[in-house]
């Protein structure tokens, strides 16, 4: 699997560069001058996965490759699948019929492998639906690692039913929904267990769960449209709370305690 991550990071540069020579000689590989002096057609989502190669590749020469075969499987089959769209449409179409006839057993034979990848992805994202992730595609987000729908949110982290990877809280904030927070204490207040782990704007993959608030700690779902924002500190909190009908204020259990504390203190003093 070492060998297969670099030798398909050096077929990508060998066909790129191919490529950019029937432009001019001097150009060097890159996937922004294929697309604008070439005018080839590399969607976003290909670039992705062409960048997300090279990172492999570097990791694998300086740190080691931490992905399990699965992961790796999973990440090289959409660049398989934009090099033999690229030989079909940029290369193998300018080819003279020596050439073609030189390189139509290694061709086909690469057809086959992609195939075998991409039915063993299938198999594997199809096998998991039946079993523990079904009905949780509410808490079921995409999975860094193989890039496969195939995540599922626990309390206290999450565990790819694809890959096997499993991800902490810290992991999950800053792999799945990107948002860091940069003293190193993610998400906000849940409001019913405090921890700092409350999200909004999760990316799972049922599309009708996209507004809700999810806590990473208990697990619980909040409905954005149920949560306001404390007026004392600034954490969610309910919206039918009761001090809000009889004070006009909404604020937190803490907030509300702190306030009766200090009450307190100014009739005894």
């Amino acid at each position: 699997m070492k060998y297969a991550v670099l030798h398909l990071q050096a077929g990508v540069e060998a066909l790129l560069k191919a490529r950019l020579q029937r432009e001019h000689w001097s150009l060097v590989a890159a996937v922004e001058r294929l697309r604008k002096i070439a005018d080839v057609n590399i969607t976003n989502a290909e670039v992705q996965a062409l960048k997300d190669l090279a990172r492999d590749r570097n990791a694998l020469q300086h740190y080691g490759l931490q992905h399990n075969v699965r992961a790796v499987e999973a990440r090289a089959a959409p660049v398989l699948d934009f090099l033999m769209r690229f030989l079909d449409v940029e290369l193998l179409p300018q080819l003279s019929p020596e050439e073609l006839q030189t390189i139509e057993g290694d061709v086909s034979m690469a057809r086959r492998q992609l195939s075998h990848i991409k039915s063993f992805v299938r198999h594997r994202m199809n096998r998991p639906r039946g079993n523990e992730p079904a009905g949780l595609e509410h808490r079921t987000a995409y999975c860094t690692e193989c890039r496969q729908d195939a995540l599922v949110v626990n309390a206290g982290g999450g565990r790819c039913h694809f890959c096997s990877t499993v991800q902490t809280v810290e992991q999950l904030i800053a792999d799945v929904w990107r948002d860091p927070d940069p003293q190193g204490s993610p998400g906000m207040d849940c409001p019913f267990c405090c921890a700092h782990t409350l999200i909004g704007g999760a990316a799972f993959i049922d599309p009708s769960n996209d507004d809700a608030f999810y806590c990473l700690s208990c697990t619980r779902e909040f409905k954005s449209l149920d949560l306001g924002t404390c007026v004392g500190c600034g954490c969610p909190w309910f919206k039918d709370d009761e001090h809000l009908k009889t004070s006009g204020q909404l604020l937190c259990a803490d907030c509300q305690r702190r306030i009766r504390l200090e009450d307190d203190e100014k009739y005894w003093q």
